[in-house]
């Protein structure tokens, strides 16, 4: 093909609507979870067509950017397989499936195979032209809405114009209500907006009168009313999430996930086990059923209770999750403190080290490695120095995250431990101060986001960096 040719079909690979052309990039996401979460949706049973289609096409593009492109065609094969099933709407449904293919065989230096979509999508667009280019296919603007929602936050306040975008055509219309009220959810989660002030909330009961059967409306509002300190409320809302949707994982894990931060930890193995029968491989089930049991056996260490069989049962969850999907990095750093745990240091330290040779493994990751080995210096090896060099390790990991926090939390614990012991210690009031220095520096980095060209920030932070022990 010309060099003209290749750079006309790159303008129309460029133009169409996928998951390839909405700025989803590898870096923004956890893509291995994300994977878990999409996973969970294929074992709903009574998931609707529509939905597994967009499932079977989003998992192709996250296989796609690990690197797994065989595995991608694959389940872009699956998800035309499943539109061909909804004949009355097929066309429609397989616009970002041939879009996805198109990208892909584009990748794979397949130009032939990437012609024949281009074909395939120019007479779809003859049969269903819209107003203007402008204005997507109601089921391609579903898609797109629902994964830029799923994404990332980054995405969060692009997903809510989309779906306000969609209201404003059909304002009475179910899916974008929902959409729209996730999309609020999602940003007042992040922004940690107060419950008296949520949006949210109105949204979701809004969308609730539309959607009275759908059960992760029920898990959001019972999470609304679990972060504002009402678990009565919030738990009346799980329990209908429960008999909403006996036959899907996604909404068990947040059920299991909701008892067990309240503390009801055998009602919580208990909605989670019953759920392994119906879907033992599901790693997120096996996930959260270990975290049970990891926390029961903190609560019976406290109380000199034996916890052997309940360490055991942990560690076994442990295990399967990891081998159903060994790509997410906290099944892998729970099971090596599971087995540290049991007094087995040798296979946690082998766990640890595997992981750190690990490639890619993103910035919050790394934290959370750092933090994690770290404990596990401190807790189980006994060695303070270890692990402060480890909790220092992660904090000093450029990203802002919970597990940056956690390591910060952790070297000013072990700092003011050893300074109430003796207010001279040198070495602690060290630590101490870097902490704070190295908090310093953060936000003169954020400042200098917002004003790339302030010249004193940049002093300050070349002060700051140059006394930074």
């Amino acid at each position: 093909m010309s060099v003209q040719n290749m750079e006309n079909l790159e303008i129309k690979l460029k133009e169409l609507e996928c998951h390839f052309t909405w700025d989803l990039r590898g870096e923004d996401a956890d893509l291995d979870f994300l994977e878990e979460k999409l996973k969970q949706t294929m074992y709903a049973s009574q998931v609707k067509s529509k939905e597994t289609v967009r499932a079977l096409n989003y998992l192709a593009y996250v296989k796609h950017l690990q690197g797994f492109t065989d595995e991608a065609v694959k389940y872009l094969e699956k998800s035309e397989e499943e539109a061909k099933d909804n004949e009355a709407a097929f066309e429609k449904l397989v616009i970002v499936t041939y879009g996805n293919f198109a990208w892909v065989y584009y990748h794979m230096g397949e130009i032939s195979k990437v012609q024949m979509y281009l074909e395939e999508l120019d007479k779809i667009r003859k049969d269903f032209p819209t107003a203007s280019p402008s204005v997507l296919h109601r089921e391609v603007h579903g898609e797109k809405g629902w994964s830029l929602l799923k994404f990332s936050p980054k995405h969060f306040e692009k997903a809510k114009e989309c779906f306000g975008e969609a209201l404003k055509r059909e304002p009475n219309d179910e899916e974008w209500t929902k959409g729209y009220a996730f999309a609020l959810y999602r940003l007042e989660e992040a922004q940690r907006i107060p419950f008296q002030k949520s949006a949210a909330v109105t949204q979701l009961q809004k969308a609730r009168i539309y959607n009275p059967k759908d059960a992760m409306i029920m898990v959001f509002l019972g999470r609304k009313y679990q972060y504002d300190n009402k678990t009565k409320d919030a738990k009346e809302y799980f329990e209908q999430a429960v008999v909403l949707s006996q036959n899907d994982p996604k909404i068990i894990t947040q059920v299991g996930t909701f008892l067990r931060k309240i503390e009801n930890f055998d009602n919580a193995l208990e909605v989670l086990n019953n759920a392994l029968q119906k879907f033992p491989d599901s790693a997120s089930l096996h996930y959260q059923t270990a975290l049970c049991y990891k926390l029961k056996v903190i609560k019976m260490k406290k109380e000199k209770a034996d916890y052997g069989q309940l360490v055991k049962s942990c560690i076994l969850h442990l295990e399967t999750a990891v081998c159903l999907n060994p790509s997410y990095i906290y099944h892998h750093l729970e099971l090596a403190s599971m087995y540290a745990e049991s007094k087995d240091m040798q296979k946690a330290e082998n766990l640890f080290q595997e992981l750190f040779t690990k490639p890619n493994i993103k910035p919050a990751q790394q934290q959370a490695l750092h933090r994690y080995y770290g404990d596990f210096q401190y807790y189980h090896k006994k060695s303070e120095s270890d692990a402060v060099e480890h909790y220092k390790k992660g904090q000093q990991i450029r990203n802002e995250s919970h597990e940056r926090e956690k390591c910060f939390t952790s070297l000013k614990k072990i700092a003011e431990i050893n300074i109430k012991k003796n207010p001279h210690d040198k070495r602690h009031l060290e630590i101490l101060g870097n902490i704070h220095i190295l908090n310093a520096i953060a936000s003169y980095e954020k400042a200098l986001e917002v004003d790339p060209h302030e010249e004193d920030y940049n002093r300050v932070l070349t002060a700051l960096r140059s006394i930074l022990v």
